[in-house]
């Protein structure tokens, strides 16, 4: 778990020397909101995670993994062997295998019905003309 003012892409080279190594590993993504939701992030996501554990926090990561506790939500991650196909298959190969290690989780609750519509959508208008500009 990388420490805070960070994201996992800090560890790349880690990673990739443990997965050249053979060394299965994941680098779950701290979302750096507080402990309590962050420490929900390793409980959620080792729920998924066969075999043997070992977690390595960094600088603040290690409280992180240390107040784990298992508490509730559900975190959505793609699989490392599915990662590529279904994310970015216009990246090489070597790049995504790095890139699925240190994915950032995607919280199932983003999909409930209270969350299923935005806002209406943003406009400006450009100082330099007057049209408008419509993002959506």
């Amino acid at each position: 778990m990388h420490g805070g003012f960070a994201d996992g892409s800090n560890r790349n080279a880690v990673v990739d020397g443990l997965q050249y190594d053979g060394c299965p590993l994941v680098a779950p993504a701290d979302p750096l909101r507080g402990l309590p939701t962050e420490s929900a992030c390793p409980s959620s996501f080792l729920k998924f995670v066969e075999g043997p554990v070992v977690l390595v926090g960094h600088s603040y990561g290690g409280a992180v993994i240390t107040n784990a506790d298992g508490a509730t939500g559900t975190d959505l991650h793609l699989r490392a062997d599915k990662f590529r196909d279904v994310f970015a298959a216009d990246v090489p190969a070597d790049v995504t295998r790095v890139m699925a290690t240190a994915q950032r989780p995607f919280s199932a609750s983003s999909f409930a019905a209270s969350n299923d519509s935005s806002t209406s959508a943003r406009t400006r208008t450009s100082s330099r003309s007057a049209k408008r500009h419509t993002f959506r």
